[in-house]
């Protein structure tokens, strides 16, 4: 019997992650560094590199998240809403990283990634704070 594989994981970038590298679930991590790549080259045939935010990110546990996060301008717009302009406010912050479709290109239904800002995690040993009613 053959191995189950996914094809978009093949080919799919050892420095950035992609939609593929989710596996259909939304992961929490923390922003611990954004830089500007001046020249980041498109993956699209024809198209121009453009400057990007790259975020380096970590798991709730405080582990390094092996590959980088690349944001187009939907991504950055949404931190930007929460956190601020400036990317140096964005640091220590939590982010949703999950995978879903978009318009793309001309194309209908293309796997991206979307971020949404959350609240930090809860440690799973630490009881979560019960708010009082009135």
């Amino acid at each position: 019997m053959s191995e189950r594989l996914n094809i978009m994981k093949v080919y799919a970038s050892e420095d950035y992650l992609a939609e593929c590298d989710l596996d259909d679930r939304e992961h929490t991590l923390q922003i611990v560094g954004a830089e500007l790549v001046k020249d980041m080259k498109s993956t699209r045939p024809g198209q121009k590199s453009k400057p990007r935010v790259v975020l380096t990110l970590a798991r709730p546990d405080g582990a390094p998240c092996k590959k980088k996060l690349v944001l187009n301008k939907t991504n950055a717009k949404t931190v930007a809403a929460k956190h601020g302009k400036h990317s140096d406010g964005w640091l220590g912050k939590w982010i949703g990283v999950y995978p879903s479709k978009c318009n793309s290109f001309g194309e209908a239904d293309v796997p991206c990634i979307r971020v949404r800002c959350v609240n930090a995690p809860v440690p799973a040993n630490e009881p979560k704070k019960e708010t009082e009613s009135k």
